[in-house]
């Protein structure tokens, strides 16, 4: 698998304030296809994604959030499709039981599209469908915290090769000056990376 190009080794590069070496700017590259399945399994999302067709989402995601009560009907179902932003949204589908086919949903009648930012739509009759597919093109584009969140936890995992004589070390001494070096080590995603990240993520269905 390729990388989808959430960053390059130039946004790296200016994270950490310095020029990378040749070897270094090549170390950078390999490493932001990884960088790409951390973040994306982080989110439970993802970007530079293509076009999706029938994403599929039961109705457990769905049938939550504050629904309302108007005449002896609930409306009020969120759905937040899966590689927002969006695009446009080209066709919504409900089935409404196992051995039922999908019917084509109507914009303005059986469901709104509230926003296309984070990929949020309201189904009118949320409780109707087992199970809703969409079809969808996304942004091709990363958002800035992504990109910026993508450089930062390459540059975290380049501490071993940037500073060979300090990584891992807690604190060292000299005879007038003591350092202590106020990170972990054997933390997976430092601090600054996660807070980015967990603007971005999916809604936990329940």
């Amino acid at each position: 698998m390729a990388a989808k190009g959430y960053c390059a080794y130039a946004d790296v590069q200016n994270f950490l304030g310095l020029t990378l070496t040749a070897g270094a700017q090549a170390y950078a590259t390999s490493l932001v296809e990884d960088a790409e399945i951390v973040i994306d399994g982080y989110t439970r999302r993802g970007w530079l994604m293509g076009a999706q067709t029938l994403e599929t989402h039961w109705m457990n995601e769905y049938w939550r959030g504050e629904p309302y009560q108007y005449g002896g009907l609930t409306f009020g179902g969120k759905l937040y499709l899966k590689y927002a932003p969006l695009a446009s949204l080209d066709f919504l589908y409900g089935r409404m039981g196992m051995q039922t086919n999908n019917i084509l949903l109507t914009a303005g009648t059986d469901y709104e599209v509230m926003d296309l930012n984070v990929g949020l739509v309201r189904l009118v009759f949320p409780s109707l469908y087992d199970q809703v597919q969409a079809s969808y093109t996304p942004v091709a584009t990363v958002p800035t915290l992504i990109k910026r969140a993508a450089a930062e936890l390459i540059a975290w995992w380049m501490q071993p090769s940037l500073r060979p004589d300090s990584y891992g070390l807690f604190s060292y001494s000299l005879p007038d000056l003591t350092v202590r070096f106020a990170f972990h080590t054997e933390d997976p995603i430092p601090g600054g990376v996660t807070s980015k990240l967990d603007t971005f993520a999916y809604p936990v269905t329940g």
